[in-house]
């Protein structure tokens, strides 16, 4: 066994996962499409009205832009095998 799948497997079993999370995470992905656009949504709106977090971006674009590489990356985060 190689060193990486050995550190994959330390990793999930730290976290107490099984490897084959395969239908959770079809789950996980539907709520995302779903929830997670109007969730960045509001939450950037907030952000944005908020000094001490508006301070964090230079532009309204950053923001979007934030918000995009959030929902690509929570997209990617359960679109596939955990080990992938």
């Amino acid at each position: 066994m190689n060193a990486d799948i050995k550190n994959i497997e330390g990793r999930l079993n730290f976290y107490d996962l099984q490897s084959d999370l395969t239908a959770p995470f079809k789950d996980i992905a539907k709520a995302v499409e779903k929830h997670a656009p109007a969730a960045l949504e509001a939450f950037y709106r907030k952000a944005s009205a908020t000094p001490a977090a508006s301070a964090h971006f230079a532009s309204q674009q950053m923001m979007n832009q934030a918000s995009a590489k959030q929902l690509n990356h929570w997209r990617q985060l359960f679109a596939g095998p955990i080990d992938g």
